[in-house]
């Protein structure tokens, strides 16, 4: 080999090795897995939803936030209310829900979770309030579908497909207790 084909050879293997550093800085590979989304970024700014499988991008600055969109049971945490005749009872549901729409989800609100517990205690309160204590137990269905009717649209403007809400339980708090806390 001469000197000048030499020359040629390391010339290349130095070309080869720049293009390679040149596709490691500027290509961004990214993997959705299944039963989620991604939200994509560049710069801070949202760019696209992505859905699962592989994802490649060419530049720099980009970023994939996963957002879980398998259904999931949600514990709405036990509030006491009162109902209309002034009893106190404690009210404890189970939301089956959904994010349909990610970048809804986590651009319409601050916190998409908090966002549905906060309707659904206020949905509580006001399904409980305008009943009596003693026919909430006998109306358990009934006010599940209607908590459901409450509390849907108030999801689907977070991106959140609500499938039910089952009331799982209703407790009348007695009146010595009542007393002795206040």
């Amino acid at each position: 080999m001469t000197t000048k084909e030499n020359a040629i050879l390391l010339l290349t293997i130095a070309l080869g090795l720049f293009a390679m550093k040149l596709l490691a800085v500027f290509r961004k590979e990214f993997v959705v897995e299944n039963g989620f989304s991604g939200l994509l970024y560049r710069r801070g700014k949202f760019k696209a939803l992505l859905k699962p499988g592989k994802h490649i991008r060419w530049g720099r600055h980009y970023r994939v936030v996963p957002v879980d969109t398998r259904r999931m049971l949600i514990n709405a945490p036990g509030q006491e209310v009162v109902t209309l005749d002034q009893i106190p009872v404690k009210v404890n549901l189970v939301l089956n829900a959904q994010i349909v729409d990610a970048a809804k989800a986590c651009h319409a609100v601050a916190n998409y979770a908090s966002y549905l517990n906060t309707a659904t205690q206020i949905a509580v309160r006001a399904a409980v309030a305008k009943n009596h204590a003693n026919a909430l137990t006998k109306r358990r269905k009934a006010m599940s579908l209607e908590l459901l009717t409450a509390l849907k649209p108030k999801a689907a403007k977070a991106g959140i497909e609500l499938h039910s809400v089952d009331v799982r339980e209703i407790t009348v708090i007695s009146e010595s207790l009542v007393r002795s806390v206040a």
